[in-house]
């Protein structure tokens, strides 16, 4: 998977993604279009302009065996 610049598309709604910001930290997000926030799960939102590139999830394991 290639990272996906911000200027170029934007995740869907509610969609979970890597977020790559401007200060070089990744994480896990959701893409919240209508306030054009990345909302981190139980540590914070960061503003859209913050984020420069994303990408989705890989797909889980076929098993945890």
């Amino acid at each position: 998977m290639n990272w996906i610049s911000v200027k170029n598309k934007l995740p869907e709604q509610n969609e979970s993604v890597l977020i790559f910001s401007k200060n070089g930290g990744v994480a896990e997000a959701r893409y919240r279009e209508t306030e054009n926030v990345f909302i981190q799960y139980r540590w914070s939102v960061i503003k859209g302009n913050d984020v420069t590139h994303w990408m989705p999830l890989p797909e889980p394991p076929e098993s945890a065996g």
